[in-house]
């Protein structure tokens, strides 16, 4: 695949509204939930997630037979995950904003006209792009992180052993451990949000979805201000 160069990606997204900072909120905390990360994310170490623009961000892309790719709406006859909505609800509440990440944020179906893609595009952003956008996301940027369940499940793996000073440090893992000892199991179907867990974890929910947006603002002033070299 070619990488593209700075100057078409900006002619191309150009031709798009600059996402509003409600846009960007909206679209961090979608994205924060958008798959299941609190079980395909390590819960400590981190994964790259990418933000960034692309003019068909909540659209689906048919690959036909002989390979070639059509870019189209959402047909809501293809809907199949709790995430999907149609386009123009996407578009009116997320512009043209996307993220990806090698920890599964695309989906394939098939159907009659061919291979169905839902999710980023697959384009080879230009460096200055995917650098600007690129940060760091584990499972607690998850709601199910908030849970009892997800803690008596990843304190008794012995999975998290360490936490950001800046969200508080080693001090929120013993906390939290005092907050769940002496509970029940608790299923993992349709576990609550514990009040006081929560309370715990936001600061660090909170520290990484701020990374998302100022992520997303770096691309937002190379393609709208110029702030990067082609």
């Amino acid at each position: 695949m070619v990488t593209e160069s700075l100057d078409s990606y900006r002619q191309e997204v150009l031709g798009n509204p600059r996402p509003t900072a409600k846009q960007v909120a909206g679209f961090v905390e979608y994205a924060a939930n958008a798959h299941s990360w609190y079980k395909h994310l390590p819960p400590v170490e981190t994964a790259s997630f990418c933000f960034y623009l692309d003019p068909a961000a909540g659209m689906e892309l048919i690959q036909n037979a002989q390979g070639e790719v059509e870019v189209r709406p959402r047909d809501p006859a293809n809907e199949f995950h709790y995430n999907w909505m149609p386009t123009d609800e996407y578009r009116r509440r997320f512009g043209v904003l996307e993220f990806s990440t090698d920890r599964g944020s695309r989906f394939l179906v098939g159907g009659e006209e061919g291979t169905i893609f839902v999710g980023p595009s697959g384009r080879a952003l230009p460096p200055a792009i995917a650098e600007a956008g690129t940060v760091g996301w584990n499972a607690v940027v998850h709601d199910r992180s908030t849970t009892a369940w997800w803690w008596q499940w990843k304190l008794g793996n012995k999975e998290v052993e360490s936490w950001p000073e800046e969200s508080g440090g080693v001090a929120v893992i013993a906390a939290i451990a005092d907050a769940i000892e002496g509970l029940p199991v608790v299923s993992s179907d349709h576990p609550e949000v514990d009040t006081e867990i929560r309370r715990l974890v936001l600061p660090e929910q909170n520290r990484q979805k701020r990374l998302a947006e100022d992520a997303i603002q770096r691309v937002l002033a190379i393609v709208y201000e110029g702030s990067a070299r082609a």
